[in-house]
């Protein structure tokens, strides 16, 4: 389930680099707006906060120019997913009436369009997806992370396996052998994210091949780590 929303400022605005932090705090502000959204922000933010998240989202600055550590635009795109029907209505009806709210509280006059996202199916046990936020490949050592891999790193894949195998547990409650999932990337770039200090993410187009299930899983709540951060989302490209 996804839907987007265009920001358009009738002016430029300058939005800091760290700019996916905002459109979290924008989601959780979304959710507070119903008893029930209170209820699932504190499930989610409070009481168990290191749960893994069921959503996504990627954000789209257009015209992107870059001064300093900010970047000059007046049009700014949110896009939304995530497999829980409940969790789209709650943060949809709750951002139709954040339509004042500004993200960046720019104190400058903006318009909102919310718009929905077509799902497309995925029917086969593989698919070829394209990140549309950079891919976070934790390097795991003795169960533990200790930064993150590049996509040329000789452990990159087997890490990606494990965070498959970790979303196919949490989510689908279904242990994966990692030999049956087979990752080729076709394309691939290297991106220092401006979060923590800078991590290393990865922008890809790569094919995967697994069970169905867990191929439209990754497509509602993405890849990776820090996926309800604002890191790896996912377009289907056939």
């Amino acid at each position: 389930m996804r839907f987007g929303i265009n920001f358009l400022y009738s002016d430029k605005v300058l939005i800091p680099t760290k700019y996916r932090k905002f459109f979290l705090a924008f989601i959780k502000e979304a959710l507070k707006h119903t008893e029930e959204g209170k209820r699932l922000y504190d499930y989610y933010f409070n009481k168990r906060k290191n749960l893994s998240k069921p959503f996504t989202f990627s954000i789209h600055i257009n015209p992107k120019q870059k001064i300093t550590n900010r970047f000059l635009t007046n049009n700014i795109k949110f896009y939304f997913s995530t497999n829980n029907l409940i969790l789209t209505t709650l943060i949809y009806n709750g951002i139709k009436k954040l339509e004042k709210y500004d993200p960046f509280d720019t104190n400058i006059k903006f318009t909102i369009d919310i718009f929905p996202i077509y799902q497309k199916n995925i029917r086969l046990d593989k698919a070829i997806f394209k990140s549309l936020s950079p891919i976070l490949v934790r390097n795991i050592k003795n169960k533990k992370g200790k930064g993150y891999l590049t996509f040329d790193h000789e452990n990159f894949i087997q890490n990606l396996k494990y965070n498959l195998n970790n979303l196919s547990k949490n989510f689908l409650d279904k242990e994966i052998m990692i030999k049956d999932i087979d990752i080729q990337i076709f394309e691939a770039k290297r991106v220092i994210v401006p979060t923590y200090g800078g991590e290393i993410g990865n922008n890809l187009v790569f094919q995967l091949k697994a069970p169905n299930e867990l191929l439209k899983l990754i497509y509602d709540i993405g890849i990776g780590a820090k996926r309800s951060q604002g890191y790896g989302m996912v377009e289907v490209l056939r």
